[in-house]
């Protein structure tokens, strides 16, 4: 399979209404742009992440080759803005 994401499928996560980074693929824009596992992504293109948007901010997160996308991650009590370039990922399942 081939995506235009930064990671592996994210993770919505109700105890704090966001989404978690469970893993971050290899050469991904994810692994450039500093995103790690365990970080919280509570904003997707200034979208508030939320269980009635959750689908939502995941489809925002993928998107065409070399497109951008902005989201806000949270780590150790602190917010992070980071703005990422899409890239082919090719997936491989075992």
């Amino acid at each position: 399979f081939e995506y235009h994401q930064f990671s592996r499928a994210p993770v919505y996560d109700k105890e704090t209404d966001n989404i978690i980074v469970l893993g971050v693929m290899p050469n991904s824009p994810a692994i450039e742009s500093g995103v790690e596992v365990g970080d919280h992504i509570v904003k997707v293109e200034g979208v508030t992440v939320s269980y009635d948007n959750y689908t939502d901010c995941v489809n925002a997160i993928k998107g065409n080759e070399n497109t951008k996308v902005k989201i806000v991650i949270s780590r150790n009590n602190e917010f992070i803005e980071k703005s990422i370039t899409r890239k082919k990922v090719n997936r491989t399942r075992k």
